[in-house]
C-alpha cells in the first residue's frame, strides 16, 4: 500500500486520533481497524452506560454495534491484505473513518429514539468500508 487519504481527511482524524495508523501497510491497516472501532465502541460504550436501556431489540442491537466494534472484520482485509489497493480506494477508506468518527461524536446527545438511526449509519459505514476496500 501507499500513501493514503486526502491530508484534510488524515489531519481531521489525527486530530482525534492521534496515533492513527492510516492504511499505509498491511499493519497499519490492521492496526487502524483496530483504532477506528475502538473509537466507535468506547462511544457507544458510553451510550449504554448514560441510557440504561431496559431489555430489547435497541438494548440488544447496541450491544450487537459494540460487540462487532470488538473484532476485526477480516472482509476488510480480503483485498487490502492480497490486493494493489489505489490511492483513490485509500482516501475512500479514510473518509469512511472520518464518517465513523463523526458519528461517534454524536453519541452523547443521542437518546433512546434516535439511538437506531445512529447504529444503522454506523454499521453502514462500517459495511462502506468493506464494500471499498473489496472494489478496488
Amino acid at each position: 500500500m501507499n500513501q493514503s487519504a486526502t491530508d484534510d481527511d488524515l489531519a481531521y482524524i489525527r486530530q482525534r486520533i492521534p496515533m492513527y495508523a492510516a492504511y499505509d501497510d498491511e499493519d497499519s491497516a490492521h492496526m487502524t481497524d483496530k483504532q477506528i472501532r475502538a473509537w466507535v465502541g468506547e462511544a457507544l460504550g458510553l451510550v449504554r452506560e448514560r441510557l440504561a436501556l431496559p431489555s430489547g431489540p435497541t438494548a440488544d442491537r447496541l450491544e450487537d454495534v459494540i460487540f462487532e466494534c470488538e473484532f476485526a472484520d477480516q472482509k476488510l482485509f480480503v483485498h487490502l491484505d492480497h490486493g494493489a489497493v489505489t490511492r483513490a480506494t485509500l482516501a475512500a477508506l479514510e473518509a469512511a473513518d472520518r464518517t465513523l468518527i463523526d458519528l461517534a461524536a454524536q453519541a452523547p446527545a443521542v437518546t433512546a429514539e434516535t439511538l437506531p438511526e445512529l447504529l444503522d449509519a454506523i454499521e453502514t459505514q462500517f459495511k462502506t468500508r468493506v464494500a471499498t476496500a473489496n472494489a478496488s
